[in-house]
């Protein structure tokens, strides 16, 4: 649970606020980001996993509370915020039942807290150098928070904003804390070697999934169990909250074995007309690098033995002719793209 008593809203007590029990409204699986004061708050979670809604309520309660509080809401591209954190927002500030003391606005996009002028500003990485830059008139910037996170491909924007939002001395009961929930694609994304390799007591790391909603429907859960069984790769990323890469993957069902790739095509292997051994090259350099396969390829069963790899960046044509000679393929027939290094 979020928290298991009822809250009301101290900063504008006069202003005809009503107690929630944010227990009921948040749910479970999120006290230690309910209650967290690091300076980083880093949250990779599957799809339906609350992270966002979660959020959200917490902005919108925290903002409340705390009367020289605002928030800087970043996405990659600005244009992405109305149908996504601006309308995520002004959900949150419905479910709480305070939308009478809040003021949204297009232009500029923003959401205003009408008894102190507190404000939620929205921008986006596209223009990292005006991102830097953004300050309010009155308080403390002194939260961020960057939603999907994981669209933000440079950790040197990141420290951009990082570095200018939040900066300066933050008076208590306020506090510095930058936000970041995304769905964790890909195991090379810079965020994981940022946050989630390495401990630090300035940061909070979760992994949350939608086993901890318990706003989902049974509709909803039998839609990942059959992602689970159908497609699990996809359902440890998308359903469990776990790196990897589900967008774009071509083979879900894999497994690591030993095998023995001369017996498959073997005179003796009765199987022997299914098989065909198969070589590919994809030329690369500096930041794609170079990839070279070689497989036992059943198109008959659709079976695949992969025996052979050669994965390097920087490699020029002699380099991968050597390569090649060296691992006893010059005789192969090898395919590969048209396009030199």
């Amino acid at each position: 649970m979020a928290t298991g008593t009822n809250i009301t809203n101290p900063a504008a007590s006069d202003a005809g606020l009503k107690r929630v029990n944010l227990a009921e409204i948040v749910g479970g699986g999120y006290r230690k980001f309910w209650n967290c004061r690091c300076r980083y708050r880093v949250v990779k979670g599957g799809k339906a996993s609350k992270k966002s809604t979660t959020a959200a309520l917490w902005f919108i309660v925290h903002l409340m509370k705390y009367p020289q509080a605002n928030l800087l809401v970043v996405r990659n591209v600005f244009n992405t915020h109305y149908y996504s954190t601006f309308a995520q927002l002004k959900w949150a500030i419905n479910r709480l039942g305070v939308s009478q003391h809040w003021k949204a606005t297009v232009s500029p996009l923003e959401l205003r807290y009408l008894p102190t002028g507190q404000r939620i500003l929205f921008r986006g990485f596209d223009d990292v150098y005006k991102l830097a830059s953004t300050t309010v008139d009155s308080g403390h910037l002194c939260w961020v928070w960057i939603e999907e996170g994981f669209e933000i491909a440079s950790q040197a924007d990141f420290e951009k904003l990082d570095l200018s939002v939040p900066r300066g001395e933050i008076p208590p009961p306020l506090f510095k804390q930058t936000t970041i929930t995304f769905n964790p694609w890909n195991e090379k994304h810079w965020l994981k070697k940022r946050f989630f390799d390495q401990q630090s007591p300035d940061v909070l790391t979760l992994t949350t999934n939608y086993k901890c909603n318990e706003f989902l429907d049974k509709t909803d859960l039998a839609v990942y169990e059959r992602l689970r069984e159908e497609q699990p790769r996809r359902y440890a990323v998308a359903g469990l909250g776990e790196w990897g890469i589900a967008e774009g993957l071509i083979y879900e069902r894999w497994e690591v074995g030993e095998f023995d790739s001369k017996s498959l095509t073997s005179p003796h292997n009765p199987d022997l007309w299914k098989y065909r051994h198969v070589f590919g090259l994809d030329y690369g350099y500096t930041n794609d690098p170079t990839a070279f396969i070689a497989m036992a390829v059943n198109p008959v069963d659709k079976l695949l033995y992969i025996y052979d790899e050669h994965y390097e960046t920087r490699m020029l044509n002699d380099s991968i002719a050597e390569m090649i000679i060296s691992k006893g393929y010059a005789k192969e027939r090898i395919r590969a793209d048209s396009a030199e290094p």
